[in-house]
């Protein structure tokens, strides 16, 4: 019986099948544990010429310091976004036992949704 979540968010230009692997390699360590690997959607970045890829938000340039400028807009939209996957999760799991994870862009987005969210989320 599957008691809990873990939503993965991949990095930049990857995608959730890139990551499912993880739930295989966890299966016997956490076998009531479910994964969720969405992919981001596909946009233009900056820092790679204006190719479109997978992007939870745009990056201007690489690398990524306090004199960057970056992408406000886009970057709240993948945090509401991920927010609102949280709330779908909710309607199955606690959300205490709901864990926000991710790599690279993806980690990123998943640190902010866990400092900004409201409820109590599971942490690691």
């Amino acid at each position: 019986m599957t008691n809990a979540v873990v939503l993965w968010l991949h990095g930049l230009g990857d995608t959730g099948a890139g990551w499912s692997f993880l739930r295989q390699r966890t299966r016997q360590a956490l076998p009531n544990v479910e994964w969720k690997f969405p992919t981001a959607p596909q946009q233009p970045v900056t820092c790679n010429g204006g190719s479109t890829m997978t992007s939870w938000f745009d990056i201007a340039n690489l690398p990524i310091g306090p004199e960057s400028n970056g992408d406000e807009a886009g970057y709240m939209m993948a945090v509401r976004r991920i927010h609102k996957m949280v709330e779908q999760l909710e309607e199955i799991y606690p959300s205490e036992r709901i864990l926000v994870g991710g790599f690279s862009q993806g980690g990123e987005c998943a640190s902010h949704v866990r400092l900004a969210i409201t409820v109590c989320l599971a942490c690691a």
